[in-house]
């Protein structure tokens, strides 16, 4: 999707920051941060303040942190982790502080196929089981 074809949707951001790589998007509380890499949504960023953001079974910031990580690692097929961010390659997932006491800090960003690839060698297995 484009920036126009999201606008369309969701309204006009509030905020829109260039970046070298991306371009992020900010929209009112309550709504996703999104990012653009060559003019195309990669990556739609929730936080506690976005309502009824599930995966399959799980929704996040209303379940457990912990349960929600160990949910992904298994449904991933494992979990890698660098600098707090807890990425789920084969879902597409990426997570922040879920499993931290200050539910404030907590995300969660879908991410588009393959971008990630290049930086999963800087990760670290790690496992929440």
């Amino acid at each position: 999707m484009t920036p126009a074809d999201v606008a369309s949707i969701v309204g006009s951001p509030d905020q829109i920051r260039q970046g070298i790589r991306s371009t992020r998007e900010v929209r009112s509380k309550g709504l996703p941060i999104l990012y653009y890499r060559s003019g195309v949504l990669s990556e739609i960023e929730f936080y506690r303040e976005v309502e009824n953001v599930r995966f399959e079974e799980i929704q996040f910031f209303v379940d457990d942190g912990l349960e929600c990580l160990r949910y992904l690692e298994a449904r991933n097929g494992g979990a890698v982790v660098n600098v707090g961010a807890v990425l789920f390659q084969n879902l597409g997932l990426t997570t922040g502080r879920l499993d931290e006491a200050v539910v404030e800090a907590h995300t969660v960003t879908a991410f588009q196929k393959g971008l990630w690839d290049d930086k999963v060698v800087k990760f670290d297995r790690i496992s929440f089981q």
